[in-house]
């Protein structure tokens, strides 16, 4: 009676650190993404010229424009990690990759609707000089995880 009192208390402690853990980790990483974010909304900022008034025009919409292309980019990967699952069918594959390209379209149309509506508020030289910047800092958000990851 005492080893399955001991060994139900071991499996509730352990339940808890698991849980205490994965919560830590997620407010880690929330932490770090805005930490990036805010790192990319200097970066850009400073690349593009924005005057204070774009700037309070530009970031919100932006910022939504950042996040529906962030879930579309979300819902690709899904489709594509449910594809590589065993026991899919040729046909369900195919669906998957259908559904995977109207997303890619809808993310196209989007980014086109975003230059159309941005460029009301900032040049076509900042527009393009955006574009620059967000490869310029995605490239150097990549080699420094990279260099993160890599082991002493």
């Amino acid at each position: 009676m005492k080893n399955n009192f001991y060994l139900l208390f071991t499996f509730l402690f352990l339940c808890t650190a698991l849980k205490a853990q994965h919560n830590h980790d997620e407010g880690h990483r929330k932490e770090q993404l805005e930490r990036v974010q805010a790192a990319k909304v200097g970066f850009l900022t400073d690349k593009i010229n924005l005057t204070e008034g774009q700037a309070q025009k530009f970031w919100p919409m932006y910022n939504q424009h950042s996040d529906q292309r962030r879930e579309i980019f979300h819902g690709i990967r899904r489709k594509i990690r449910t594809g590589k699952e065993e026991g899919v069918s040729v046909l369900e594959k195919n669906k998957l990759l259908d559904e995977t390209m109207a997303l890619k379209e809808k993310d196209l149309e989007m980014q086109k609707d975003f230059k159309n509506k941005v460029l009301d508020i900032i040049s076509v030289d900042q527009y393009i000089e955006l574009m620059s910047a967000e490869r310029e800092f995605n490239k150097l958000l990549m080699e420094r995880l990279g260099k993160r990851k890599k082991p002493n």
